[in-house]
């Protein structure tokens, strides 16, 4: 799989910023008007795509489908040596069923704004935020293959999580916790 880190998912966004100012002559304000909306646009493009840097593992038999690992990677290389997870699906309990890995980011709503966790600074905020949505869904979710994080919620920040899934099936969508 082709990851795109958090720290990359940051770079991206920055250049990006840096190059959109200086087309307009600056990006101060937080807002910008249609015309400078269809400029940056045309000269440049839209925006980075987000990291994904939580995933999720689950396993799936003809009736249901069961969250089974939780995870999060800050780099590109998360996956090179192999997985202790995805070893431990090879275990002849979850023989026969499906197995899939769904990634995910983290969107924060605040002040009727959207903003993704690519974007906020500084970037120590932004992994300790991360590690909080990791040990929440941990805890909350309880997947049987992780070991750490599931009898105590280890979060920094407590916050609601809405999942949102918009694939076929749809698993966990519209999960509160």
């Amino acid at each position: 799989m082709q990851w795109l880190s958090l720290k990359d998912a940051r770079s991206l966004t920055n250049n990006y910023l840096e190059e959109a100012s200086d087309l307009i002559n600056g990006l101060e304000g937080g807002w910008l008007d249609c015309e400078e909306q269809e400029w940056i646009l045309e000269e440049i493009g839209g925006p980075p795509i987000p990291s994904l840097p939580i995933y999720l593992i689950s396993c799936k038999t003809h009736e249901s489908e069961t969250l089974v690992y939780v995870g999060k990677t800050k780099n590109t290389s998360r996956f090179s040596g192999g997985h202790a997870a995805a070893l431990k699906l090879h275990e002849l309990k979850y023989a026969g069923m499906e197995k899939f890995v769904y990634r995910a980011t983290a969107w924060f709503y605040l002040d009727d704004e959207y903003i993704a966790l690519d974007w906020i600074e500084p970037e120590a905020i932004a992994l300790d935020l991360l590690d909080s949505i990791e040990s929440q869904l941990i805890f909350y979710l309880q997947p049987e293959l992780n070991t750490s994080k599931k009898k105590k919620n280890c979060t920094r920040w407590d916050f609601g999580i809405h999942i949102q899934n918009f694939l076929e099936g749809g698993f966990l969508n519209d999960t509160f916790l």
